[in-house]
């Protein structure tokens, strides 16, 4: 059971919350795909720590790629009943033709 933050209705039991997001903010992810140079094997790490990289070049791992993507993360949401949710969804759409 959950509260909806639009109409303070409270749900009723095994009713399912929909959420809406509210805040999100623009990410870079820095991506490095390793190989070990013995087995091949490939890893992948998500960090742009210089120590870690040259900690994993000495226990014999090689660079095969490098790569900064953007994208983006939730910073706030909130949770919705299924009528308060689909009133918000369409209003969005509706704001968006216009």
């Amino acid at each position: 059971m959950y509260r909806c933050e639009i109409c303070n209705k409270v749900s009723e039991p095994n009713e399912r919350v929909n959420k809406i997001i509210v805040n999100k903010r623009n990410k870079e992810y820095y991506i490095i795909t390793l190989r070990y140079k013995r087995s091949g094997k490939r890893r992948i790490e998500y960090s742009r720590n210089p120590e870690l990289v040259d900690k994993l070049k000495k226990e014999g791992w090689e660079i095969v790629q490098e790569k900064e993507t953007k994208g983006w993360e939730i910073v706030s949401e909130i949770n919705t009943c299924e009528k308060c949710c689909k009133q918000s969804v369409t209003q969005k759409e509706e704001t968006e033709k216009k």
